[in-house]
């Protein structure tokens, strides 16, 4: 009898199925119930599918809090805060007078020395969706060491989520000995109006509980044989609260297109799997790279698993609003024009856009994922969404539906079946090229221009400090992208001064002189639509 074909509904309903399976178990941190549970249940699926895989288990670091409040304490009045910890930092109270820090974008080494017995305040807007503009844990491992007795960064994102930032890797074990928290965009400016009204005569407090232990994790590892080239397939399974956009709808596709690899005939690539846990302290995938040197150094590529797909989001001061697309993707690519040309296929193929090219070697790479084959020098590749919702409580199943997960997982298939089609030799000699040698081989010579917004194209992006100072450095970055045309691969920004130009979806810059400034944006995309947007602002 022949095996009945589903239809994209079925196929669209049973991967939001198995991301819902994989979200019901709750907060996945490496070392809990719920991670263990999501390692075995991806075990038993993959083996019922024919595919010979193992369980390495390895001891991680792990943090437990169940409680944390920030106050600020003024002479008649306190106000009071809920808060996360920064993963792995210490728990207990700390009360000591402010230092505001204000966004942090001065150089550190002009303002540390003043923090020492006091609580660090500081503002991060929010990049790329998820990333802050200051990386808070940098800030904190910095003031840390120059002796204040705590730190509370206040993140700019809606509905009173407050993110998750946990970049305190396992070789930062002598970090953590003070308390860190991360409060909402709407509990900061009430900090910030209070610091303002009580001309800086203010106390702050942090109060909660904090537990590091030993407990047991593992990594997923198995091998679907093939010749002396190796692929690595790649993901994460444990997560960030509720965890359907990070990580469980990319698990679910990553599982079922393990398991059409391992139905693959004839000569081609062995396949290798990699499942690792650990991503809140890096660890998981360096006991991987340790454990499977053999086959790491004949892998000749590597696609990662993260962020497969999510319902877009708009928001500003009035609201949260869907955009009616996906939410925009970011294209990670080690400087790869072969790997670039064959994703933005893929990509207008399955309409999984806005999507932009952001170079491995300018964006940030997860040390404990593609970076580190991206630090090998083995092409990588990673195609990852991260809406609003990324890193908080609010990452729930609602955020992802049924057809998007199945588009991005028929996209994803297609590009593991062309990598494994590729020559590893030319793959290696394509990698690593100059930023523009990668555009000019992507952005064809006849161009389209326009300079107007249409339905199916937009551009939006900040600046700050937002009315900087004649000689201060400042910072502009993307916010928001509606670009259907195609795929953007080069983002320019002119600053309107006759000084080189900036490219990517983030650049800094000084003005020597005060006035009205203008800055003009362009964007390329891989059909050769240039897109242009304009702002004015004043510089003091």
């Amino acid at each position: 009898m022949a095996a009945q074909v589903m239809t994209e509904k079925e196929l669209g309903d049973k991967l939001y199925q198995t991301m819902t399976d994989l979200v019901s178990f709750g907060y996945r941190y490496p070392g809990s119930d719920a991670e263990k549970k999501a390692a075995q249940y991806i075990l038993k699926d993959l083996k019922k599918g024919g595919l010979d895989v193992v369980y390495e288990p390895y001891e991680a670091r792990c943090y437990r809090y169940t409680r944390q409040v920030v106050r600020a304490i003024g002479v008649e009045q306190t106000y009071e805060f809920t808060s996360h910890p920064v993963w792995l930092s210490k728990g207990g109270k700390a009360t000591a007078p402010i230092y505001h820090a204000g966004l942090a974008i001065e150089p550190v080494e002009n303002w540390i020395h003043q923090v020492k017995g006091k609580i660090v305040f500081m503002e991060s807007k929010q990049f790329m969706t998820v990333f802050p503009t200051q990386l808070v844990n940098h800030i904190y491992r910095a003031v840390e060491d120059a002796g204040a007795v705590g730190f509370v960064a206040w993140i700019d994102i809606p509905c009173g989520m407050r993110g998750r930032y946990d970049e305190i890797h396992e070789e930062h074990y002598t970090y953590g000995k003070i308390p860190g928290a991360v409060i909402c965009r709407e509990d900061g400016m009430m900090v910030n109006e209070a610091f303002k009204d009580w001309n800086g005569e203010m106390t702050l407090e942090i109060d909660g509980d904090g537990e590091v232990f030993i407990d047991g994790s593992g990594d997923i590892f198995g091998i679907i044989p093939g010749n002396e080239h190796v692929l690595a397939v790649q993901t994460h399974y444990d997560s960030t609260h509720g965890g359907a956009v990070d990580n469980a709808a990319a698990n679910a596709a990553w599982m079922h297109i393990l398991k059409e690899l391992a139905k693959l005939e004839g000569d081609h690539p062995t396949i290798m799997i990699c499942g690792n846990s650990g991503h809140e302290n890096c660890i998981g995938a360096r006991h991987f790279m340790e454990r499977h040197k053999d086959f790491i150094n004949r892998t000749y590529a590597c696609i990662n698993f993260d962020g497969l797909a999510a319902i877009g989001y708009s928001w500003s001061e009035r609201g949260v609003i869907p955009t009616g697309r996906d939410d925009l993707r970011f294209v990670h690519t080690s400087d790869n024009p072969m790997l670039l040309k064959m994703v933005c296929e893929k990509l207008e193929k399955y309409q999984m856009l806005p999507a932009n090219y952001a170079p491995l070697s300018t964006s940030i790479a997860n040390e404990d994922l593609e970076g580190m084959f991206y630090d090998l020098e083995i092409p990588t590749l990673l195609v990852i969404g991260k809406p609003i919702w990324y890193h908080t409580d609010h990452d729930t199943q609602d955020k992802v539906e049924p057809e998007q997960i199945y588009r991005s997982m028929m996209g994803h298939y297609e590009m593991i079946l062309e990598i494994l089609k590729m020559d590893p030799q030319q793959l290696r000699k394509n990698d690593r090229l100059a930023h523009e040698e990668v555009v000019n081989q992507l952005v064809p010579k006849t161009k389209t221009e326009t300079e107007e917004c249409h339905s199916n194209m937009g551009y939006t992006f900040n600046i700050i400090p937002p009315v900087p100072k004649a000689g201060e450095r400042i910072y502009m970055y993307q916010t928001s992208v509606v670009h259907d045309p195609g795929v953007i691969i080069d983002t320019v920004w002119d600053f309107g001064d006759d000084s080189p130009v900036g490219r990517g979806q983030f650049t800094n810059h000084t003005y020597e002189t005060s006035g009205k400034k203008t800055l003009t944006v362009k964007l390329y995309d891989n059909n050769g639509n240039v897109a242009t947007y304009k702002r004015e602002f004043w510089v003091k």
